[in-house]
């Protein structure tokens, strides 16, 4: 089965370069998808149109593969403040080594974003690509 590993990334330009990684370690560019803020939709308490949109695709993006509704809010936390979220998809057995590649490339340490409001380097989850049945 197929998993998706997920980063949250400083900024585009570190995960460009986690993407530039991804590539040379042979995952191809179609499994590879980023979300990021759209310029000039920063943190305000009124949500424009635009920036609504992107957080209901942005959540239909990281439920479908499973992630749960705590840690979607905080992946929407992180991007409303600027940063990027990678997600790879991959097959199980390369599902670990796309994860190092986004924890030695600097994915934020989300967990601890979800416990103190706080972003700490260094952490990455994998998901399974398909939402499980309850």
């Amino acid at each position: 089965m197929a998993k998706t590993a997920v980063g949250l990334f400083e900024n585009l330009t570190t995960a460009r370069r986690v993407v530039s990684d991804l590539n040379e370690s042979g995952l191809p560019p179609g499994e590879i998808r980023v979300l990021g803020e759209p310029l000039g939709m920063g943190s305000s308490v009124s949500l424009s149109a635009g920036q609504a949109q992107f957080e209901v695709d942005s959540t239909r993006e990281l439920e479908r593969i499973g992630a749960t509704k705590l840690v979607v809010e905080a992946y929407l936390h992180g991007l409303r403040r600027g940063r990027v979220v990678v997600l790879a998809t991959t097959s199980d057995e390369k599902a670990n080594a796309v994860g190092r590649i986004m924890y030695q490339g600097g994915a934020f340490d989300v967990e601890e974003l979800m416990t103190r409001n706080r972003i700490f380097p260094a952490w990455y989850a994998i998901h399974e690509t398909f939402p499980r049945r309850v």
